[in-house]
């Protein structure tokens, strides 16, 4: 008898206007084309471009913003 598998979760860092703390929260699973995957990241970074982001809502075009591109 096999072991299902767990449906996998996909959380991410939300700003939701310039300023404020972010949240972590559920975030929608990205489902791939035939031609892509998806990679488990294990940890972002926050760097200091991201900081002003944060603060000033520099080169953000909507919120909900995802916060972090850096990743491992």
């Amino acid at each position: 008898m096999s072991t299902p598998t767990p449906t996998p979760r996909n959380s991410a860092a939300f700003l939701d206007s310039p300023g404020t703390p972010f949240t972590i929260r559920d975030a929608p699973m990205p489902n791939p084309a035939a031609n892509e995957i998806v990679i488990r990241v294990a940890a972002v970074a926050v760097n200091p471009v991201d900081a002003g982001r944060k603060e000033l809502g520099f080169m953000i075009e909507k919120f909900p913003w995802v916060f972090g591109c850096d990743g491992t």
